[in-house]
């Protein structure tokens, strides 16, 4: 799809809208309803633009947003990984586009289309969950038995909309490709695991915990240069 955008707009940056491109691509598609895969595509994309556009995953979830919370930084919106989001109303904004759009996949019946939305969905998700927990850890006053309750609402709920992300990821990947290709894509799903696992450390000593985090990929040890002076393998045990 941004493919053949990129071509057609390279080509003519004056012809169709974006929703007539994406009406005509859902056609060559051979999707059901055309006219409702623009729908989706017009109502996602701004989504998604605010999410990729605002850097995340890449290249925030590289430890920026983990280390937001392991500092207990205050979040600035409008900034940084909330660059497109300048308030937390846009937040909630764009969960509820994002909504809408999730049930113009679900008719649409396409798995690529479902699995993408499911990724911007739930990086949205993330998103709003880190303004939250970064927002309550960052005052100056311990918080209450109240807000470590609500801390650990927030952190499953983190841990949830990065499960969907990493799901989607894989659902898009078989349907799309077929077969488990690893590279970026693996690469990316280890990212979320680590924002993830790296949120879920901080928070330790305000008495939270993850359920989820023994299923987290986390880094347990490094290799070093050193290592293979004298041999091309080794093997470390932790």
């Amino acid at each position: 799809f941004n493919l053949t955008a990129a071509a057609e707009w390279g080509w003519n940056a004056h012809g169709r809208d974006e929703r007539e491109f994406a009406a005509a691509w859902a056609v060559q598609r051979g999707l059901k309803d055309p006219e409702q895969a623009a729908d989706w595509a017009v109502l996602l994309g701004k989504v998604g633009w605010d999410v990729y556009g605002s850097g995340v995953p890449y290249p925030h979830f590289f430890g920026t947003a983990a280390n937001m919370i392991k500092q207990r930084s205050a979040p600035v919106l409008g900034k940084g990984l909330f660059r497109y989001f300048p308030t937390r109303e846009h937040l909630q904004q764009d969960a509820a586009i994002a909504a809408q759009a999730t049930a113009l996949a679900d008719q649409l019946g396409d798995p690529a289309i479902s699995a993408e939305t499911q990724v911007i969905a739930g990086y949205v998700a993330m998103l709003g969950w880190l303004h939250d927990i970064a927002a309550l850890i960052s005052r100056k006053t311990p918080p209450s038995d109240a807000e470590r309750a609500a801390l650990n609402d927030h952190l499953l709920a983190l841990a949830q909309a990065e499960w969907d992300v990493n799901e989607g990821l894989r659902a898009w990947e078989k349907a799309s490709l077929g077969t488990p290709v690893g590279g970026r894509l693996s690469d990316t799903q280890e990212v979320n695991d680590q924002t993830l696992a790296g949120v879920s450390e901080a928070l330790k000593p305000f008495g939270v915990r993850n359920p989820l985090a023994p299923y987290l990929t986390r880094e347990i040890g490094q290799y070093q240069t050193p290592d293979f002076e004298e041999t091309q393998s080794t093997q470390k045990v932790l």
